[in-house]
């Protein structure tokens, strides 16, 4: 079965669940069903040889059944079988008009409504699943090379009894990798819509150098404050973090907010701008009640503060305006704008300092006050006068987001780098980001 034969099944599927139990609702009820659905591949690489080789056909739907002030949910896979699946649809929605009426009321309840209906299907170009492992394995035959390859389609969906009906669907892939040497080890990403054996290489080798500058004398660095290169995979693990809670209006005005200070009025360098931007076609514009996000929200402008991401329910609770931010209000599509600083002057623009390449166990060590703490990883390096002289140990850092993407932000680099989402706990998610590198004057580093 092809892909499109898959998709165009799944969507008339969801289609006859939806006039199966809309016909089943008592007065005053409300029900929306949300898809989740993928064909994935999966294959797990160790030692440059492959170890498990998976695929993976799961959908599911998540019904949400409200009356009046009240609501409950289930989650059911589908069979398959159209008989099957509708007559196990029809027994939940008995159990949910069942136990709703027993719940407590929630005040900030969001109605169902409908946000009208849309249609986006993406098809890309993959390899053939059955020899993209000859691609791969001919690139790192005489490496040490780990990673996992996942890539397929994904489908979401989203319909009430109101009329409202989304489809979303898109083919992807992502190759988490890294290569070792002893107890060294360099980490890349190669993920898109469209497999290029050239790109594909050129990733290879450019974490293969990584790997080679590894063998040079290890550089002992002191705890304190250096000059310091944020590669575009350091800069996207401080903006995941970022998102989570960062952005949220929810999260602000329950005072657990990082970037409250820039809500409030402090000011980042003008040469940083954030935004949502669903333009970049790595996950669909509607949430999980159906909602249709602008197609661009602008968290930071030029260093000013525009927007949080502002869910109904967030504004229901505090008379706010909602700007269709999913109910957990974390970025899903993200965007940072590019500078000027071209790939072959970064060496020589850091002058002498810290290349971080990437960056680990990021987290909060000072919430209110947006200060970030974390571990270097990976091929981390020591510079003097523009020239690389070999690793440093794995140093951990703590600093103010104020000051790495404020008084401290140099440069932004005038290339940038898309990231797709490689969780794969439950199932694929869709989400990605767009971002440069960094050059900042100072990074403090304290163990």
């Amino acid at each position: 079965m092809t892909n499109k034969d898959l998709l165009e099944g799944l969507e008339r599927q969801f289609q006859q669940i939806q006039e199966h139990l809309y016909i089943q609702l008592h007065e005053g009820e409300d029900l929306s069903l949300n898809l989740a659905g993928e064909k994935s591949k999966f294959l797990r690489f160790n030692h440059s040889k492959i170890r498990q080789s998976t695929d993976v056909l799961d959908v599911r739907v998540y019904m949400t059944l409200q009356k009046q002030w009240k609501k409950n949910g289930v989650t059911f896979n589908l069979e398959g079988s159209t008989e099957v699946d509708l007559a196990k649809s029809s027994e939940l929605l008995k159990e949910l008009q069942m136990s709703v009426e027993g719940l407590p009321k929630d005040p900030a309840i969001v109605p169902i409504l409908d946000h009208g209906q849309s249609r986006d299907v993406h098809f890309g170009e993959l390899p053939d699943a059955d020899s993209v492992h000859q691609d791969i394995l001919s690139v790192t035959v005489h490496s040490d090379f780990s990673g996992v390859l996942a890539m397929g389609v994904v489908v979401e969906g989203s319909a009430n009894s109101k009329g409202q009906n989304h489809f979303y669907a898109t083919e992807n892939f992502s190759l988490d990798y890294s290569l070792f040497n002893d107890e060294k080890a360099a980490k890349g990403n190669y993920a898109g819509t469209q497999w290029s054996n050239v790109e594909w290489q050129n990733s290879f080798n450019e974490t293969k150098k990584s790997l080679q500058i590894l063998d040079l004398p290890q550089q002992s660095i002191e705890r304190g404050e250096y000059r310091a290169y944020l590669a575009p995979a350091a800069v996207k693990e401080l903006l995941e973090t970022i998102s989570g809670g960062g952005v949220s209006e929810g999260a602000y005005q329950h005072g657990q907010c990082p970037l409250s200070l820039l809500h409030e009025g402090q000011t980042w360098s003008k040469k940083f701008s954030l935004r949502e931007n669903f333009n970049l076609g790595f996950t669909q514009a509607f949430n999980e009640l159906g909602e249709v996000s602008p197609t661009q929200v602008n968290i930071v402008e030029q260093g000013v503060y525009q927007n949080f991401l502002t869910s109904s329910r967030t504004a229901k609770e505090f008379g706010l305006l909602s700007n269709q931010a999913g109910e957990g209000e974390y970025l899903r599509s993200t965007e940072l704008d590019s500078g000027e600083l071209k790939k072959e002057d970064v060496l020589k623009s850091l002058g002498t300092g810290i290349y971080l390449s990437n960056l680990h166990y990021l987290n909060w060590s000072d919430t209110n006050e947006g200060r970030i703490t974390g571990m270097t990883r990976y091929a981390c390096f020591w510079v003097e006068d523009g020239e690389i002289k070999g690793p440093i140990k794995d140093l951990r850092f703590d600093e103010h987001l104020s000051r790495i993407f404020g008084e401290q932000l140099e440069q932004l680099t005038d290339f940038r780098e898309s990231f797709l989402e490689t969780t794969t706990y439950d199932r694929r998610h869709l989400m990605g980001c767009l971002v440069p590198g960094a050059m900042v004057s100072s990074f403090k580093f304290t163990l």
